[in-house]
């Protein structure tokens, strides 16, 4: 939903009660070029509390918006996919370590070419972190 990056904090008042009126639950997500976890988890926090949390999602459709994460450009139409490994790896993690949300599920980016999945999947096995035995994974 990309009119949400500009709203305040307080957006999740207007989800909370449609979940109220309709019972519907929301995927929260970055949106297209987010990276910001922080403001993700603080205001996935009462969606979770009040049941109206489907699932968290990375980024929109990377290969069209590229992000800047850590300082770092990655997606978009042809750069590195680095920053958007590591976002979505540190997406994962900071959900997981999240005490009140770490048994929602995390889908990857929403749409990625299959030329640049390949890519993407190449980047993140080699990121420390992701494999499984590393520390972090």
């Amino acid at each position: 939903m990309p009119w949400r990056r500009s709203l305040p904090v307080q957006i999740p008042k207007t989800y909370l009660d449609l979940h109220a009126q309709t019972g519907v639950r929301f995927s929260w997500g970055l949106v297209s070029g987010g990276s910001e976890l922080n403001k993700l988890i603080e205001t996935s926090r009462p969606l979770a509390k009040a049941g109206a949390l489907l699932a968290f999602e990375g980024n929109n459709e990377p290969n069209n918006w590229g992000v800047t994460y850590q300082g770092e450009k990655g997606g978009g139409r042809a750069p590195p996919w680095l920053a958007v490994a590591k976002l979505q790896r540190d997406l994962y993690k900071t959900v997981k370590d999240a005490s009140s949300l770490h048994s929602w599920t995390l889908p990857i980016d929403t749409w990625i070419d299959p030329q640049d999945l390949e890519t993407l999947a190449v980047t993140m096995r080699d990121l420390p972190g992701l494999n499984a035995g590393e520390e972090g994974s």
